[in-house]
């Protein structure tokens, strides 16, 4: 079975484009300047805020792969608090989680490099204890398991 957490995704997305974060560094005025519906903001987007330079074991990045790949097969929306410039700003709602799933799968490749594929989800258990969900590269800090009870 693989655990998995879309809080993974979500606090990537946070970290870099955090608007207090943004403007602190004096990014903000480009950052919101955008539109991350566009393929080529995207991609300068993910590479200037959002790149991980590397990994601190294949374990972490073999988690954060999984916990991705689950996210996008089952288009569950991560629960991210930080402002997408151009896809935040879209009113419709089905528009919206498409232009975000479109950023996602573009974040996949560049995270990645390698063709997205869709997770066989009867191998997938979404955790919800807060020791995974907080740090998924510590897996000597996790306790007893926790599983939502909307897995797919």
């Amino acid at each position: 079975m693989i655990d998995v957490s879309l809080k993974h995704i979500s606090q990537l997305i946070d970290s870099a484009f955090d608007s207090t974060k943004l403007e602190y560094y004096g990014d903000f005025d480009e950052f919101s300047s955008l539109n991350l519906i566009e393929n080529q903001d995207a991609i300068y987007a993910i590479r200037k805020w959002l790149s991980i330079g590397a990994w601190r074991s294949v374990q972490e990045k073999s988690q954060y792969q999984e916990s991705f790949r689950y996210c996008l097969t089952t288009k569950k929306i991560p629960p991210y608090t930080a402002w997408l410039a151009g896809i935040d700003d879209v009113d419709d709602m089905n528009l919206w989680e498409k232009h975000l799933f479109d950023f996602l799968h573009i974040l996949w490749q560049e995270w990645f490099d390698e063709p997205f594929t869709p997770a066989d989800l009867t191998n997938y258990k979404e955790r919800i204890d807060a020791e995974f969900e907080n740090h998924p590269w510590m897996p000597e800090a996790w306790k007893q398991p926790k599983y939502s009870v909307r897995s797919a």
